[in-house]
């Protein structure tokens, strides 16, 4: 996966791929995590863009995205994107 562009491509059930666009990502160096999130700028019933989070391993040659599945990775993110709305950038 290459993110240099801020743009990657997944490949959905059906094999067609979907170009994603990279709104911010997260190294926790302790853990050897990135944490990244994306869109591909489809809009969900409210008319807000559709965000998604997920992580990969640094030390991977080709980094595989992976369900953030903790309720407390999943809340840093939140938090994370709450603040960039607010315009407020988190420690």
């Amino acid at each position: 996966m290459n993110t240099e562009d801020n743009v990657f491509h997944v490949t959905d059930e059906n094999g067609k791929q979907i170009r994603m666009e990279v709104l911010f990502t997260y190294d926790d160096t302790e853990q050897g995590l990135v944490y990244i999130v994306y869109t591909d700028n489809t809009l969900d019933d409210e008319g807000n863009v559709n965000t998604y989070a997920s992580y990969f391993y640094l030390d991977e040659d080709e980094p595989r995205l992976r369900v953030i599945e903790n309720d407390e990775e999943g809340n840093m993110i939140k938090d994370i994107l709450e603040s960039l709305n607010k315009g407020v950038i988190p420690d």
